[in-house]
């Protein structure tokens, strides 16, 4: 959890962050991950910093949470 309550997902990805590289890794494998189309993703906030806000289109939060959790 952030400091306001929300869930944090913890993700590290080996492109550098140079020219929005690392951004456009992170929304892949969040992509590949949660079974989406990558242009159903994007970064909200924090773009330029560790910590980014994605917004994820056509997906409830139960549904991200199961996505999340189910092996």
């Amino acid at each position: 959890m952030d400091a306001e309550g929300r869930a944090v997902l913890l993700a590290r990805v080996r492109a550098r962050p140079v020219e929005g590289e690392a951004n456009t890794a992170l929304l892949k494998l969040l992509a590949k991950t949660l079974d989406l189309r990558v242009s159903a993703l994007s970064i909200q906030r924090g773009g330029q910093s560790r910590t980014k806000m994605a917004l994820i289109e056509g997906m409830t939060d139960d549904d991200l949470k199961r996505r999340l959790t189910d092996p």
